[in-house]
């Protein structure tokens, strides 16, 4: 019996289902213990990234009010310096020759003042902090008012300002649509070359109202426009080493438009200018 080979056939095949059986629970037991040790790895990780949120939600509002605050304190007096300077500019009995200065110090308080809500603005967005303030505004006066503003930039590049403005009434943030045409017209004025062109129409069609200003400027290539509304965004050309920004213009500006349930559009050619329409 101990010669058959059917026994010792039978014996072999015994010990090797109980070699795997051995080996079956060896590898499960260590599985078992690799699931454990990786769940607890994950629960770990988890709470790291839970504490890390709790983190960046204080670190968030902690930014938020310092910008809140920085930009309060900051516009304050940067309001009193373009208010002065405009009272010193206007003023009979003061010297011509420092009249250029005067508007030098209008036209930087200003710029600075729009770097300043451009930053602050941004923050907000991000954080899905802008409440919207409607009112009823005159359009023809909104836009005029806005003009003054910007016809000092204008002017010392001897651009030409046409305006066409419709009597309409539209129910906007005043001041949050007056930081998205301003961040346009002080585009088109930063890239018009000396001697050029900025048209401002506004009009009503099919219910709605747009606003469209047009520059006969450098224009941007059709592959650049697309960057354009994103943030930090400046394009490379040859005027982009002569202007200042934050690159955040555009992109707030569209954010803008889209709270107010709008649209904004951009027509542009290079050398031949760039064109953008603001529909409500």
């Amino acid at each position: 019996m101990e010669n058959n080979p059917w026994i010792k056939r039978f014996e072999r095949e015994r010990a090797s289902r109980k070699e795997a059986e051995t080996l079956l629970e060896q590898k499960s037991l260590e599985l078992y213990e690799a699931n454990q040790s990786l769940e607890q790895k994950v629960k770990e990780r988890t709470q790291e990234l839970e504490l890390a949120l709790k983190e960046a939600h204080v670190a968030q509002k902690a930014k938020d009010a310092f910008l809140s605050t920085m930009s309060h304190e900051l516009r304050t007096p940067l309001n009193s310096i373009i208010g002065f300077s405009q009272i010193l500019f206007k003023q009979a009995d003061v010297s011509e020759k420092i009249k250029p200065y005067i508007e030098k110090i209008n036209i930087s308080g200003n710029n600075l003042l729009r770097l300043i809500n451009s930053i602050l603005n941004f923050s907000k967005i991000e954080s899905d902090q802008i409440q919207l303030n409607k009112q009823d505004i005159n359009l023809n006066n909104f836009l005029r008012e806005i003009v003054v503003l910007i016809e000092p930039q204008a002017h010392n590049k001897n651009i030409k300002l046409n305006i066409s403005i419709e009597e309409n009434c539209i129910l906007v943030d005043k001041q949050l649509l007056n930081q998205a045409i301003v961040n346009l017209l002080s585009n088109a004025v930063k890239f018009s070359h000396q001697n050029g062109t900025i048209s401002i129409v506004s009009k009503k069609e099919d219910g709605q109202v747009f606003i469209q200003i047009c520059d006969n400027g450098i224009g941007i290539a059709h592959e650049e426009q697309e960057k354009l509304f994103k943030p930090f965004t400046q394009l490379n050309n040859q005027y982009q080493a002569k202007v200042d920004g934050t690159g955040l213009g555009l992109y707030i500006t569209q954010k803008i438009v889209h709270l107010h349930g709008g649209t904004i559009e951009l027509k542009s050619e290079l050398k031949k200018g760039s064109c953008f329409t603001i529909f409500i």
